[in-house]
């Protein structure tokens, strides 16, 4: 008795005296170490066998709590480094490896046509998994949206829309692309999708990802308002956005929610610089 009190204290000590050395190693390790090497080949899914389905929700499990972690720590104001090629490139992996788990599509879906622009290496995926989740109407659902707001081939994305309204049922998808694209505008369009998508996230990270965006296109969209207002009075595009404080439109330049800049484009549109 009295030996295993003195292991149970001895094992308390070593933990409070080498755990701040060990989390040092840990978040000092590379992405790739982090996340774990997976070989690209199609002989390593292969024995994998009835595994596969567990590697696969395994490595999306460890992408997503890389990710998360970076997020939040951004949201508290920390300075964080995310290794976008190192996460694509294991996403890619975990989707062909278990291409039914659909954690792994909504990670890339939700971050890399946003913050790469990376929007054809997330089709890629998109239209792969599809072929496996073929009853799964929020696949054509992103790969609509993305070819409609960040590659503007609307024809692609009404396609894409209507696949997406048969799958789920919900023909609001169908005129979605043309109430949106044409009407509304894109700021409500991205509005429309992003809050759906938050409305499915199951990780506090990812929310806070949503979150995050969709404050930054709330802004793009009231700036861009002031953008209209600054032309109608003065009968020209400001160059700058701090025109739109100079010219009275708006009292000042709202922070920027990912810690970024706010700008106006050649063509007298508000951009986010991430």
């Amino acid at each position: 008795m009295n030996r295993l009190v003195v292991i149970l204290l001895s094992s308390i000590i070593c933990y409070f005296l080498y755990f701040p050395f060990f989390k040092n190693f840990q978040t000092s390790k590379p992405a790739i170490e982090k996340l774990g090497y997976i070989p690209d080949n199609s002989l390593f899914r292969a024995s994998l066998g009835e595994f596969k389905w567990f590697v696969g929700y395994y490595i999306t499990f460890n992408a997503l709590t890389y990710y998360g972690g970076k997020v939040l720590a951004l949201e508290r104001g920390n300075k964080e480094d995310i290794e976008y090629q190192s996460l694509l490139k294991t996403l890619k992996s975990s989707a062909m490896i278990n291409p039914y788990y659909e954690d792994t599509y909504h990670l890339i879906q939700a971050v890399f046509p946003w913050e790469k622009g990376m929007t054809k290496e997330t089709n890629e995926v998109l239209e792969y998994v599809k072929k496996y989740r073929y009853w799964d109407y929020r696949i054509p659902l992103y790969l609509g949206f993305n070819y409609g707001f960040f590659l503007k081939d609307y024809e692609r994305a009404a396609q894409y829309f209507q696949e997406a309204a048969k799958k789920s049922g919900n023909y609001i998808f169908a005129s979605i692309s043309a109430k949106y694209l044409v009407e509304a505008g894109e700021e409500d369009f991205a509005l429309s999708f992003l809050e759906e998508m938050f409305n499915e996230a199951k990780d506090e990270g990812l929310k806070t990802h949503y979150l995050l965006r969709i404050e930054t296109i709330k802004i793009i969209k009231k700036l861009n308002e002031a953008v209209n207002i600054y032309k109608e009075r003065f009968g020209k595009n400001p160059k700058d956005i701090k025109d739109l404080v100079d010219g009275e439109v708006i009292s000042k330049i709202p922070a920027h929610p990912r810690g970024g800049k706010f700008y106006i484009d050649k063509d007298g549109k508000v951009k986010s610089s991430n």
